[in-house]
């Protein structure tokens, strides 16, 4: 089916995967802005948040701004939180670096440490920790982050960590215990889903990337998508891909209403 589908539409990959690259990403308001973000917290912060609903695109932004990263000066780890405890959480991260951790948290904790003074003081380097699913994290290993971006009487900024989680992760870092943590993160950035106007630029981005040299989704079907995802861009992919599956195996070189009509019957 995959390969009829390509035939048909045109394509020469497959439209609306995670697997795109991030060079080829839709460039909308969101992403511009989120990278912005994230690029002036690089130099002069050392922890950031990006929350959002679940399939607003958090994870393409993460992946996006790590592969833009100098690996010889920001190497960069990425962790999916769970209920970690923070001894826990900083072995992860030292794996991530290539260093083999102590078994003892509170040990991991003081060479994790040590780790970042070394780089930073022989090759000027600021490690980059991606912590996506952040609200997963238990209250207390959230506020033992402070102390892993402590360095010189907190003088120095030689880490930048970036909590990324859904909507939730800032009504957590709201609460009072949270205050002093909340203090510390000057940049945080809430991920909004696509307009109607972007939702049309995504869908037809997305098959140009993939090969396709012609209008393949009416106007009308475009609008339906939005109405019934309101922009979240995995419902977008889902329902757009199975729009394409189906005017295929119809032979409907063009996906009507009655196509989504038949997409939303089968969902």
């Amino acid at each position: 089916m995959t390969e009829k589908l390509k035939i048909f539409h045109g394509l020469t990959s497959m439209p609306f995967s995670k697997m795109i690259n991030t060079n080829s990403l839709f460039e909308s308001k969101t992403l511009k802005e989120s990278i912005a973000r994230l690029e002036m917290a690089l130099d002069i912060e050392d922890l950031v948040t990006i929350t959002g609903s679940s399939g607003t695109g958090k994870s393409v932004i993460l992946r996006r701004f790590a592969d833009s990263l100098d690996t010889s000066t920001h190497p960069s780890v990425y962790i999916t939180a769970e209920r970690y405890k923070i001894g826990e959480l900083t072995k992860q991260i030292l794996h991530g670096l290539k260093i083999n951790p102590p078994f003892h948290g509170y040990a991991a904790v003081r060479a994790f440490k040590l780790e970042i003074e070394k780089r930073y003081r022989e090759k000027n380097a600021k490690p980059v920790i991606i912590i996506d699913e952040a609200q997963e994290l238990p209250p207390e290993t959230l506020l033992s982050l402070k102390n892993l971006t402590n360095y010189e009487m907190d003088s120095k900024s030689k880490l930048l960590i970036i909590l990324s989680g859904h909507n939730e992760l800032d009504a957590t870092l709201g609460m009072t215990r949270f205050e002093s943590l909340l203090r510390r993160i000057r940049i945080r950035y809430r991920v909004y889903p696509l307009s109607l106007e972007e939702t049309g630029r995504y869908i037809v981005h997305q098959l140009s990337t993939c090969g396709c040299r012609k209008p393949i989704f009416a106007d009308e079907s475009i609008a339906k998508i939005f109405t019934l995802t309101q922009g979240n861009i995995s419902q977008i992919n889902n329902m757009a891909m199975q729009a394409l599956i189906l005017s295929a195996s119809e032979d409907q070189p063009i996906v009507g209403p009655m196509i989504i009509e038949k997409v939303i019957g089968g969902i």
